[in-house]
């Protein structure tokens, strides 16, 4: 008797399209069929766009044999055209923004050391004696200095006399 039962072999089960198909209704197929069509006949548009030769420009001889206002009217026109379509960049994938997490994140502990050294570094204390003057340069009336003369003592320009020839 066990051999007789392993010997029965299982129905053979069905393939998940058939399935579907046979579970759809008549009105559901055709709402599929009517959604396919829709996406064929937009195929077919794009394709025909696509395929269709671009206006030709107009000829600049042409232009200016119909006199300059024309010919400037068409520069202008042309020159507002848009020259390539404005960029859109894709969204960011799960593994960018992640990325983009963690660096903002790296950035934020690395601001909060830097204000944290800021802060525990000491303060130099003030002196009151270099604080609060300025020690003007002494020049006569009419001396200026001229770094293109040699000093007398070698060592830093010389002056000469501001006058109205200098």
């Amino acid at each position: 008797m066990e051999a007789e039962a392993n010997t029965i072999e299982a129905p053979p089960e069905q393939a998940p399209e058939t399935q579907v198909e046979e579970t759809l209704t008549a009105k559901q197929m055709a709402a599929a069929e009517e959604v396919n069509s829709v996406r064929a006949r937009q195929l077919v548009e794009q394709q025909q766009l696509a395929a269709e030769p671009k206006p030709e420009e107009p000829n600049i001889l042409g232009l200016a044999a119909q006199g300059m206002d024309v010919l400037h009217d068409a520069i202008r026109k042309h020159s507002n055209l848009p020259s390539h379509p404005e960029y859109v960049p894709p969204p960011r994938t799960e593994r960018q923004m992640t990325a983009l997490q963690e660096e903002l994140e790296a950035g934020r502990r690395t601001q909060q050391k830097a204000e944290a050294q800021q802060a525990s570094r000491p303060v130099p204390a003030a002196d009151p004696v270099k604080e609060g003057f300025t020690t003007p340069a002494y020049r006569p009336n009419d001396l200026v200095p001229d770094p293109t003369i040699a000093a007398p003592t070698g060592f830093a320009g010389g002056t000469k006399r501001f006058g109205r020839d200098a």
